[in-house]
């Protein structure tokens, strides 16, 4: 029984190893950006003035508010093993999430997923996602998805180069701050997997598998 806490870069991989460990090993996939923006479409409106700074990754997403959010949708996955991609993403989050949450059998990894920029700029431009399956995945000539075979691939409302551009830095800075939390404390196991554009998805989520296989 493990929750697993993916943190990285955009384009570091996040969602493609989290839905790969949804259909090979069981997971539950939190996708907290999908939550996210539902939640700001239905309150605040789809043109408002906050999803259009998410958008361009000038804002990072801060407070109880979007905590509770988050956590109420957690406490509707019936599955005791859970991914998750997008959150916490600063460390204000990671407290919030392991003092309202925190199942005693519960074992807790935090993956940091190390890419270089060059990379993430390489991956970008090639980063879709299918509307049907909802998988992300790497554009291919046909626009067919390579999972579900439909020809329903688009780029994500917020996969643009200077939105990029900002969430690199704004990652740079808050990644520092996780330097400062009680690890042992809440018994979370850390681990840095280096990421580059060799690296195989199945390989990646394997590795994250037998680390948390070992530690149950």
């Amino acid at each position: 029984m493990s929750y697993i806490y993916l943190l990285g870069k955009p384009c570091s991989g996040k969602g493609t190893i989290a839905s790969y460990m949804k259909y090979e090993y069981g997971f539950s996939h939190f996708r907290a950006s999908k939550i996210l923006f539902q939640h700001i479409n239905e309150v605040h409106g789809e043109n408002s003035e906050i999803m259009q700074s998410i958008l361009n990754g000038s804002h990072i997403v801060t407070g109880d508010e979007y905590n509770h959010v988050f956590l109420k949708s957690l406490k509707q996955i019936n599955n005791n093993n859970i991914v998750f991609d997008g959150y916490p993403r600063e460390l204000d989050q990671l407290n919030f999430l392991v003092n309202h949450h925190h199942p005693a059998d519960r074992k807790r990894f935090l993956i940091i997923l190390e890419i270089e920029d060059e990379d993430v700029f390489e991956r970008y431009v090639k980063r879709v996602i299918c509307k049907s399956c909802d998988r992300e995945q790497t554009h291919n000539s046909e626009s067919r998805c390579i999972y579900c075979n439909e020809i329903s691939l688009f780029k994500r409302h917020d996969d643009q180069l200077d939105a990029i551009k900002n969430r690199i830095n704004t990652y740079n800075t808050i990644i520092k701050s996780f330097k400062n939390f009680d690890y042992e404390k809440y018994n979370l196991a850390i681990h840095v997997i280096k990421v580059d554009n060799f690296s195989k998805t199945s390989e990646i989520a394997q590795n994250i598998f037998y680390i948390v296989k070992e530690m149950n």
